[in-house]
């Protein structure tokens, strides 16, 4: 079968770490077992607890800044890709890793398992020829070699799931996990510069000062490798795409959540936007994405630029964008937050988006088909979501 080449697009959209702040703020604030957990306390922080915020722009330092920043409350290593085995069969991938603070600064016990700082990972692969979907997560904590992470060289794991970089290649990393009868093994180069998102890595989620992010991402990373499903081994080579965030405080009075979206255009370009939902449904002015070029150069882009859900329509494209999925795959539920589905999605696109899911739902998808379309468009009340 001849390769296509259609324009490319990883939706890493998730929850992120929704599953273990509920599990944390439950501890923390001894909420009753059971009890429910609203999106502004699961991404807020409160006052009086001295953990570090992002206030203002800083200086980015690689590899140091591939490592991990425990004075803030939160933490994410964020991968997914596009991939393809020789034979053209196509496979999407998400490996990610979440840090967590339970407590501003560590405190001294006298245990070898103590620790403030909580990981957790998923791992997801989507095997679209076979219609198949596969999904796993784990937890644990930064003691006795279980989890943790670190800058030079870099590695950030959870057991044996691991993603590290090579001493002196700050954008040069591997990626391994397995679980069942599926594994990865992944080399991931950079093909442009680090992307500083927001003001020079300053990602400001709301007005008030504080609620705001460190954000950067490697946004088209030349992959090759293994990918292994129930003893059948794939030579596979394609793009990823890194995220990386962390901060203390995020949404802000008003805020419910957020819609985010990648994506990578095989003319070289790519865009990431992300819409912060208001409780009316709105949109917040605070909403934001970029537009990476072929050089590395940005532009930042406004609510003004782009609308969610449905069409994104830019100057810079001739058409809006519409998604054309792979297959409709199982959903996700995660063991920290009863209920809560999720569907982590990697897929190509043609000449149009559209977003499909369920009224209400907060979730990633991976393959996930769309209903059928209403008088020739399909569209969608709500968006796959990070957040």
């Amino acid at each position: 079968m001849k390769r296509r080449h259609p324009i490319f697009l990883s939706i890493a959209c998730a929850v992120l770490w929704s599953a273990i702040y509920c599990q944390i703020s439950m501890a923390v604030n001894d909420r009753p077992v059971g009890s429910k957990l609203s999106v502004e306390e699961v991404l807020g922080v409160e006052e009086d607890q001295p953990f570090a915020r992002a206030m203002q722009p800083r200086k980015f330092v690689f590899p140091d800044d591939h490592g991990p920043h425990p004075h803030f409350k939160t933490e994410w290593w964020y991968y997914t890709g596009n991939l393809f085995s020789k034979s053209d069969r196509r496979f999407g991938y998400q490996l990610t890793f979440f840090r967590s603070a339970l407590t501003p600064e560590a405190q001294q016990r006298n245990s070898n398992w103590a620790t403030n700082q909580i990981y957790m990972a998923h791992f997801a692969l989507t095997d679209v020829d076979a219609e198949r979907f596969y999904h796993f997560e784990r937890f644990s904590r930064d003691s006795l070699g279980l989890a943790g992470a670190k800058a030079n060289p870099f590695k950030v794991w959870l057991e044996n799931w691991s993603a590290e970089g090579r001493q002196g290649e700050p954008l040069t990393m591997r990626l391994s996990a397995n679980e069942e009868s599926v594994a990865i093994e992944l080399n991931l180069e950079s093909a442009k510069p680090i992307v500083l998102q927001g003001e020079n890595g300053l990602s400001q989620k709301s007005a008030k000062p504080g609620n705001a992010s460190y954000y950067y991402s490697m946004t088209r990373m030349p992959t090759s490798g293994i990918i292994s499903i129930s003893g059948e081994s794939f030579q596979v080579s394609g793009t990823s795409w890194l995220d990386r965030e962390w901060s203390t405080s995020a949404l802000g009075e008003g805020q419910v959540g957020w819609d985010w979206f990648s994506l990578q255009f095989d003319d070289g370009r790519e865009l990431m936007y992300y819409q912060l939902r208001l409780k009316d449904g709105t949109a917040d002015p605070l909403s934001r994405g970029v537009l990476v070029d072929v050089d590395g150069s940005t532009k930042q882009l406004r609510p003004s630029d782009y609308r969610i859900p449905a069409f994104v329509s830019l100057p810079e494209f001739t058409t809006s964008i519409i998604q054309n999925p792979g297959f409709r795959a199982c959903n996700i539920v995660t063991r920290g937050v009863p209920g809560l589905k999720k569907w982590p999605e990697t897929d190509m696109i043609s000449d149009h988006l559209f977003v499909c899911g369920a009224e209400g739902e907060t979730r990633t998808r991976t393959g996930c088909r769309p209903p059928p379309p209403q008088d020739g468009v399909s569209t969608s009340s709500t968006t796959s979501a990070r957040g």
